[in-house]
Formats: C-alpha cells, structure tokens, sequence
C-alpha cells in the first residue's frame, strides 16, 4: 500500500468523462457562490435519491454510474463518489471500511458497517464521512454509533487490512463477514 497516493483510480472510482464534468461543475458552483468545494461536494451527495439497498447491486456500480443514475444506495455509493472527484481535482483520498464496535464484540449481532473517507489536506490527513462531511479527529462515530476501521484503500475492490496490510476485497456480504470473523481471531 505504501506505493499509493491515493489520487489513483480504483476500480469503482474511475476519473472519467462523467466525474471530471461533475467535479467541474461543483468547483464552479464552490466559485460562483464562495463556499469550498467539500461543502458543495456534501450538499451534492446530500442531493443524490436515496433508494432502498438493493443486494443484487450492492458494490456493483462504479462512482460514474452513481453520478448518472442521481441515486445511492448507501454510504458505499457516497463515498466512491466522494473519493472519485475529490481525486479528480488533486486531493488524495482513501476509502475506509470500517464495523459497528457492538458487531465486534458480540458474534450473534449482524454485520453493519459504514465506509468513512480520509481526504489530504495541507499535509494532513483529515478523516471524512461522505454524508455528514469531516469528523473531529479521528472519531469514526455516527450519532451514539462507533465504528471500528478495518481496511483501507483506493475503493472496496482494493483494500488493505489495517492489522495485516494483506490485500484483500469486500464486495459482497460474504467476504464482508470473512473480514470481520478474522478480525475477531486477532483480538
């Protein structure tokens, strides 16, 4: 992982056509109205239909399928739009996988997750959730919910276990549960 810069595409967050015009469009808007381009990045994702998690695309559309679509369905589909044209316009951005604290802990519990961002900012690394915009330090909270990172990468497709540095993919339900079963072996 160290050989990345995170201004990479990834599979599902490709720097195409589609996210170029739409970076273009969210800087100008950033420009034209004197706000900072994260600011319009959040009240676009914000903007973008919410549809009930299909599982038969879950981790299946990449970010210019998103954009085209003016939907989402989770915070997965947020954040490779996120990632995709924060990159797109210089700023190095990592995808972060992470698991609700209580799943951890207690087997019986049903996985749920929530894929947080880190953007570079002035040398800095400031953690990111592509709905509810940056995060005081390294929280990974959401209301009364912590969330635990356990990979990080360019998308879900490319991922680095933050224990191992083993390469791995989260693309279904499946190998989200593998991850988290290891996970528990190594605590």
């Amino acid at each position: 992982m160290q050989n990345l810069t995170f201004l990479e595409e990834g599979a599902f967050t490709p720097i195409d056509k589609v996210v170029r015009e739409k970076a273009k469009e969210l800087e100008a808007k950033a420009k034209e109205k004197n706000t900072s381009i994260f600011l319009e990045l959040s009240l676009y994702l914000h903007s973008l239909e919410a549809k009930n998690k299909n599982f038969s695309e879950f981790r299946k559309r990449d970010s210019s399928e998103i954009i085209e679509s003016n939907y989402r369905f989770d915070c997965t589909d947020l954040a490779l739009v996120d990632l995709s044209i924060l990159r797109s316009l210089g700023y190095p951005s990592i995808y972060i996988e992470t698991i609700k604290e209580d799943c951890l802990k207690d087997p019986k519990k049903s996985i749920l997750g929530h894929v947080f961002t880190k953007v570079k900012l002035n040398q800095t690394w400031k953690l990111r959730d592509p709905y509810f915009g940056f995060r005081a330090g390294e929280r990974y909270n959401l209301k009364t919910d912590t969330f635990i990172p356990l990979a990080q990468g360019l998308d879900f497709s490319e991922l680095y276990t933050l224990n191992t540095n083993n390469k791995i993919e989260i693309s279904s339900l499946d190998q989200a549960s593998r991850l988290l079963e290891e996970y528990r072996k190594l605590k």
